[in-house]
């Protein structure tokens, strides 16, 4: 108030002067103070017209304030949403590998332990087929010489060198387990003590003391009923060799292909393992480096909206300042105005011509 009553008092001071002045040198057709009026009206017009430009730019200002503090108030709040859905998905994904890390490892084991079994079996297998083929051979040889040797006995009158060939066949069966087996204790000594006379003899006085060789005697029947014994005995254990062998031929192979089988859906997994441990690990990746770039711009925008909310009350503050100081102006200049018109100002003018 104050101050617009000093403006209205420097404006009316000059109107005064100006009019005394004027009155001097105008003529009467139309009062001097009339012109100062007219550019007090101008004046005030052209306050108005920067109050109102200045209103405007002010809205738009505004306006532009509040629109970029709603955007960057939601633009943080949005990427602070984001930045919990990245904490809670990398969580997630650290989980995912590390339980991929443990599966993969188990993986990894259960392949060498089904490997190593299928090669201990292989091994075995090997093994056991080795023995059979020399068991097999064995048997074959066996069986072969006590039906040659049957051959040979049966005969009524066999010849020296049919009794040595058939001694000489049998002799491997006198150091065989399969023999003491087939014949015990007994039966054995009789055999040994048959092939041990072959063995020793010498010329034909000899041949008689070998049983067998006189056709039909009684030791010559228990030597027979010995070798077709064991003839039997060794053709039940290939009979029962063979299919031993053929039982644990076909168990092996199963085994095998179940093994086999067990392997390539174990290295299948192994491989899908490492594929989902890749992928989750790039997820990882991506999600961390996209929480970087998320928070960096979150900082971006609060430094920027703390900016904006400084910058624009800033710029509330001059305004109300110029408004109020444009107010007052207008106020003085109406007021002259006012004062210029009314009679009490005439008649002053005219007082002073």
């Amino acid at each position: 108030v104050a101050q617009r009553s000093l403006l209205l008092a420097a404006l009316v001071g000059a109107v005064l002067a100006a009019v005394a002045q004027g009155s001097r040198v105008a003529a009467a057709k139309e009062r001097p103070v009339m012109k100062v009026v007219r550019l007090l009206q101008d004046m005030k017009a052209e306050l108005e017209k920067e109050k109102a430009d200045d209103d405007a730019v002010y809205k738009k200002l505004t306006c532009w304030c509040e629109e970029n503090d709603r955007e960057k108030t939601a633009a943080i709040e949005l990427g602070k949403a984001k930045m919990s859905d990245l904490k809670a998905a990398l969580g997630e994904y650290a989980a995912k590998v590390e339980e991929l890390r443990v599966s993969l490892a188990e993986t990894k084991t259960q392949l060498r332990e089904d490997q190593k079994a299928l090669d201990a079996a292989t091994a075995i297998r090997t093994q056991e087929a080795s023995a059979f083929h020399n068991e097999e051979k064995e048997l074959l040889d066996t069986i072969q010489a006590c039906k040659q040797a049957l051959v040979i006995l049966s005969r009524h009158h066999p010849s020296l060198v049919q009794l040595q060939e058939a001694a000489k066949n049998l002799q491997a069966l006198k150091s065989m387990q399969l023999a003491k087996d087939a014949l015990g204790r007994d039966k054995l000594a009789v055999l040994k003590a048959f092939l041990q006379q072959a063995e020793d003899m010498s010329g034909t006085s000899s041949l008689r003391r070998i049983p067998g060789f006189q056709s039909y005697t009684p030791q010559s029947g228990q030597i027979l009923g010995i070798l077709k014994q064991m003839q039997e005995e060794f053709e039940s254990n290939l009979s029962g060799a063979q299919k031993a062998e053929l039982k644990a031929r076909e168990d092996f192979v199963a085994l095998k292909q179940a093994k086999e089988a067990e392997l390539e859906a174990g290295r299948k997994k192994q491989v899908q393992l490492e594929q989902d441990d890749a992928a989750f690990r790039e997820k990882d990746a991506q999600a961390y480096q996209e929480l970087n770039d998320v928070r960096e711009q979150v900082e971006v925008d609060e430094t920027f909206l703390a900016n904006l909310k400084k910058r624009c009350s800033e710029t509330d503050a001059e305004y109300e300042a110029r408004t109020k100081s444009r107010l007052e102006e207008i106020a003085a200049v109406s007021d002259t105005i006012a004062y210029l018109n009314s009679d009490e100002a005439f008649d002053a003018f005219d007082k002073t011509v």
